[in-house]
């Protein structure tokens, strides 16, 4: 269990840089496409060699997996990136994130609703300091006026990854995480470029170039596996919570690379959003030392 603990943290980690490469990229002179296209084919190939070597030159994806793939990437995967990337041609990095971190909320009622999960009381209370963190942080973008596009979007791409991360808890059970990222990853590859025309690499700059190969290796080719895997072993409803992290991570990065304003009232979502997460921390870790205790088999 708190293996799966943190290959979600280190998932949130890796997002959070996410929308710092792609709206750097983008002022590079990318247009959303370029930054898809190229995400998820680096992602692909990077991908494709962890699983050779992992499976020692051998790679056999049961149909299964590929077609779950070809059916979830599309509808999931690709609309809800290609949201997330063109609210970040209208508001901040750091507001388009907060946006999305409305998402712990609904994941939860889902998880209630189609798989019987209850919430005990700490569960209940790190997800309330996750949302009034949220809130915290929102208050910005509504009194700068983001673009009502913009918010949007980034409205879309929450309330799709909702969705897809209830589907991958149930596909999750019986597919290998790193062979269905591999197989989404392939998928949304062609999808892009076909789309945008592969042709399109050959008039980058070398800073083009540079922020489409970071956009496939960091928020695409670590962080999704690392997500996967975590879903795979502590479920999508603490899942969610634990990526929180990841708002954190672009909000304090938004600020140092990109000079966006951070303000006072984004430093207490952040202090929220983070004290939820140690909550949850300390409960899973007392629920992994007393399954061990009592000689109980693997919990992640």
């Amino acid at each position: 269990m708190l293996r799966g603990v943190l290959y979600v943290l280190g998932s949130a980690v890796c997002y959070g840089v996410g929308p710092i490469i792609f709206k750097s990229g983008m002022a590079a002179g990318l247009v959303p496409l370029d930054v898809l296209m190229c995400r998820f084919s680096v992602a692909a190939v990077i991908l494709a060699a962890i699983v050779l070597m992992k499976n020692r030159g051998r790679l056999r994806i049961p149909r299964r997996t590929m077609l779950r793939a070809a059916v979830v990437t599309p509808v999931f995967n690709c609309s809800q990136t290609f949201l997330f990337v063109t609210a970040l041609t209208y508001i901040p990095a750091a507001t388009n994130s907060l946006i999305l971190y409305f998402y712990p909320l609904a994941v939860a009622v889902l998880s209630r609703i189609f798989f019987g999960f209850r919430a005990g009381r700490e569960f209940v209370i790190s997800l309330g300091l996750v949302l009034l963190g949220s809130a915290f942080v929102s208050v910005h973008a509504f009194y700068a006026a983001a673009p009502l596009p913009g918010i949007a979007a980034s409205l879309g791409a929450m309330l799709v990854f909702s969705v897809n991360l209830m589907v991958l808890q149930r596909f999750l059970k019986n597919d290998d995480p790193m062979e269905f990222t591999l197989c989404i990853f392939v998928v949304a590859a062609v999808i892009f470029a076909t789309i945008r025309g592969p042709a399109a690499v050959l008039a980058y700059t070398p800073e083009q170039m540079r922020y489409a190969v970071l956009a496939g290796i960091v928020p695409t080719a670590l962080s999704m596996p690392l997500l996967y895997a975590g879903v795979a072993r502590i479920g999508s409803a603490y899942a969610s919570i634990f990526s929180s992290l990841e708002l954190v991570v672009t909000v304090v990065m938004s600020w140092l690379v990109l000079g966006e304003v951070v303000s006072l009232g984004q430093v207490a979502g952040m202090g929220c959003i983070l004290a939820g997460l140690i909550l949850s921390n300390v409960v899973l870790a007392r629920r992994y030392r007393d399954v061990r205790q009592n000689g109980g088999g693997n919990v992640g």
